[in-house]
């Protein structure tokens, strides 16, 4: 019997590229730091409490062993840690052998105050142990420069972690500029006579 052709099988069509929304800057906008970025996550605690050794909200517990137990409420609201400054802390790792955490990077003064907007903003839910994940350059210092906050973390007063992405800044809108407006024509007063031309050349009367 003659042998039937395979009916021709159609390609599907090539599905199209989804759009991806365009990514978050790296660094912050206009950074001159030149060094490594870097992406870190870590709890966040103010330079006065890992001076002190103990957390002044919990002074039987030291600062640089449990950060998960500081609260945002001694972040946020006590002067004295706010005007001291923010660091992120590094977990304990096998190389450094110990149950100790490390300051890892110390937050400028303005990125300081962005975290602790950050934290304020989310007191409602969140209750201690607050962490961010941040990237930036890491210029050989011991300060973190062109810091983008990108999510942060919490513990709820019920001991639930909770976790939220950091909306970026938004950059200023130029205002445009008005286009100039042309000046008017200027329009004779009425009752003004229109000036009369005179001739090229008058006629001149014989002596």
């Amino acid at each position: 019997p003659a042998t039937q052709a395979s009916p021709a099988v159609t390609p599907s069509p090539a599905a199209s590229p989804s759009v991806s929304p365009s990514p978050r800057p790296k660094v912050a906008p206009g950074c001159t730091a030149s060094g490594t970025t870097v992406t870190v996550r870590g709890y966040v605690m103010d330079n006065f409490c890992i001076d002190r050794g103990t957390l002044l909200d919990a002074p039987s517990v030291q600062t640089l062993q449990n950060p998960e137990v500081h609260t945002i409420h001694c972040l946020v609201d006590v002067p004295v840690c706010v005007n001291s400054g923010y660091a992120i802390l590094e977990r304990p790792t096998a190389t450094i052998r110990s149950s100790i955490y490390q300051v890892k990077y110390q937050l400028s003064t303005a990125d300081t105050l962005l975290v602790k907007d950050v934290a304020n903003s989310e007191r409602s839910r969140a209750n201690r142990g607050m962490e961010v994940e941040v990237t930036g350059v890491d210029d050989g210092s011991l300060e973190l420069k062109c810091v983008v906050l990108q999510r942060g973390f919490a513990v709820t007063s019920s001991g639930a972690a909770i976790e939220w992405a950091i909306a970026p800044s938004p950059s200023p809108t130029p205002t445009p500029s008005p286009a100039p407006t042309p000046s008017p024509a200027a329009t004779p007063s009425p009752g003004q006579a229109s000036p009369s031309v005179s001739p090229s050349s008058a006629a001149q009367a014989s002596p």
